[in-house]
């Protein structure tokens, strides 16, 4: 009976002083990281990618440059008219003899922004043919040329207008400014005769 106490005491004792268990190690396994329980639970941080920026829209490299005028569409040849407000406009004034100018009282009126172009004239006549003031190409874009003054003002009747007066056409092209663009002229801003402006032919309007 004492052998078998002895024994029990004994294993114990042995029990006690012996390493955890894998059972408990489970519970204990920061103090084992060699232990192959902590290394199968062991996470590896995900490797994330830098956010992608997005690309800021492209700035225009050069103002739009728009009509503050009201305007309205004709539909009959479909081009933009402005309006021109009501003033006292000098008629007859120019750079060499200012003398003869008139200052007139002039309503408000609508007009065309640029020159009649070809593909509006051609509503009116579709036969028209600009190739020959062209260089022998189409442009559609280009005003119209080589007509007289009683085609123009057919072309006005049939599109419900009517060709400017002398002191609306001044008033319209002369604004504050000696010239539509500033105060100093600029060949490649007009539409010349020749190369100066950009065009050995004729030149699109605007």
């Amino acid at each position: 009976m004492r052998a078998l106490i002895l024994f029990i005491l004994l294993f114990a004792w042995v029990s006690a002083c012996a390493p955890a268990s894998h059972k408990h190690r489970k519970r204990y396994r920061k103090a084992y990281p060699d232990a192959p329980l902590a290394q199968k639970h062991k996470r590896t941080p995900k490797k994330t990618s830098p956010a992608k920026r997005k690309k800021p829209n492209a700035v225009l490299s050069r103002p739009v440059q728009s009509s503050l005028l009201p305007t309205i569409l004709n539909k009959q040849d479909k081009t933009l008219m402005i309006l021109i407000q009501a003033s006292k406009n000098n008629s007859g004034k120019t750079r060499v003899d200012s003398n003869k100018a008139e200052t007139i009282d002039l309503p408000k009126f609508y007009i065309d922004r640029t020159e009649t172009t070809v593909m509006s004239f051609r509503l009116y006549q579709p036969g028209y043919d600009e190739k020959p003031f062209t260089g022998g190409k189409d442009c559609p874009t280009c005003p119209v040329m080589g007509i007289n003054w009683v085609q123009a003002s057919k072309y006005c009747h049939w599109a419900g207008k009517r060709l400017p007066r002398e002191e609306e056409w001044e008033a319209a092209a002369s604004g504050t400014h000696p010239f539509p663009w500033g105060e100093t002229f600029h060949a490649r801003l007009a539409n010349l005769f020749g190369q100066e402006d950009g065009h050995l032919f004729a030149a699109p309007v605007g």
